[in-house]
């Protein structure tokens, strides 16, 4: 096992991979920012491809005009594609946690939004909802202070 110094002296000469230096307990911050990053790019990713691909499902599960529900789907779908573009800006790099937690949150809204342009209660999309907490909370690396906002703030909005 190599000694902390040892290491110290080998990170400092040359460059390690992050997953060297995740093995010897150095975690390096560039790989744990990109997770991070990563992370919210996956938010926007999803959140797009489930509003987009559930737009097959809403003939069977709504009687009458989908206009205005097609249209307020493409709105999300524009906004989680530009929350994506903006993940690559250095901006983006840096509030990675914002711009995942701004998707999250935009996506429970979304959801609730088509809850109530559904039939409200009794539409079966409020266990979308279900489904938007449990994908903030795996896929976005939150402290539980933040996590309880953001969820917190969904469950009253609904």
């Amino acid at each position: 096992m190599d000694s902390p110094c040892k290491l110290e002296t080998m990170t400092s000469q040359k460059k390690i991979s992050p997953i060297h230096a995740e093995r010897h307990g150095r975690p390096n911050l560039l790989a744990v920012l990109g997770r991070g990053v990563n992370a919210a790019r996956l938010m926007c990713a999803l959140s797009a491809f489930a509003f987009f691909s559930f737009a097959w499902v809403d003939p069977f599960l709504v009687e009458g005009s989908l206009t205005e529900i097609y249209g307020f789907r493409a709105f999300v779908v524009v906004m989680d594609i530009l929350a994506f573009a903006l993940t690559w800006s250095a901006w983006g790099k840096r509030h990675f946690i914002a711009i995942g937690t701004v998707v999250g949150v935009g996506t429970g809204i979304g959801v609730v939004i088509l809850t109530e342009m559904t039939g409200g209660p009794s539409s079966p999309y409020w266990t979308m909802l279900v489904l938007t907490f449990f994908g903030i909370t795996l896929i976005l690396p939150q402290k539980p202070l933040h996590a309880a906002f953001s969820l917190g703030f969904l469950a009253l909005f609904y």
